[in-house]
């Protein structure tokens, strides 16, 4: 997990990577099938954004019955590329700072049906929301705003200083969008 000991303006995640800080910068990340976390404790303005790919990791069995490959079998040692490792990491390090889970503001994004499947089974962005809910009833969080599902792309932008997000959804470059009476190429809207 990355801090902002750098005093960097602005940090972009990449995925597998987690952000928590208490200073008002711009965070973005960029997601499609990934899901991110934003945790927001407004007594202490702490700001934490993840960019998980999968639910969890999955070394014992297969995703799907009768697919003969072991899923990210034991060969990935970062838990921040997972929706379960990345939200308890960031819980672990905001409770060892003297907040309670119940204590956060949480926004979810992303989860999008962007990648085709080749045989009847969830797709990763479900999986990814499910697990993400599942996190919030574990630890009895309040989920504040939530963006997910559908079949787009998402731009996250998180003003850590006061927790607002803004959302862009990114159109597919292949997809005809000239009958879109949306105009998703400038739909732009901001959670609070």
């Amino acid at each position: 997990m990355r801090h902002d000991l750098e005093n960097k303006a602005d940090v972009t995640l990449m995925p597998g990577e987690a952000y928590i800080t208490d200073k008002p910068l711009i965070i973005t990340t960029i997601l499609g099938s990934c899901l991110s976390f934003v945790l927001y404790n407004k007594r202490r303005r702490l700001a934490a954004l993840s960019h998980a790919q999968l639910p969890m990791e999955k070394t014992q069995h297969c995703c799907v019955d009768n697919c003969p490959v072991k899923c990210n079998a034991a060969t990935e040692d970062n838990p921040l590329k997972y929706v379960a490792g990345s939200t308890e990491t960031l819980i672990d390090t905001i409770q060892s700072l003297g907040i309670a889970p119940r204590e956060l503001d949480v926004k979810i994004f992303g989860g999008a049906d962007v990648l085709k499947v080749a045989y009847p089974t969830k797709s990763i962005g479900k999986q990814n929301i499910e697990m993400a809910h599942a996190l919030i009833d574990k630890y009895k969080m309040k989920l504040v705003a939530e963006d997910t599902g559908g079949k787009q792309g998402r731009k996250i932008v998180l003003n850590a200083g006061t927790g607002d997000v803004w959302v862009k959804k990114i159109v597919n470059e292949m997809r005809d969008t000239r009958d879109d009476s949306v105009g998703i190429a400038d739909y732009l809207h901001k959670l609070k």
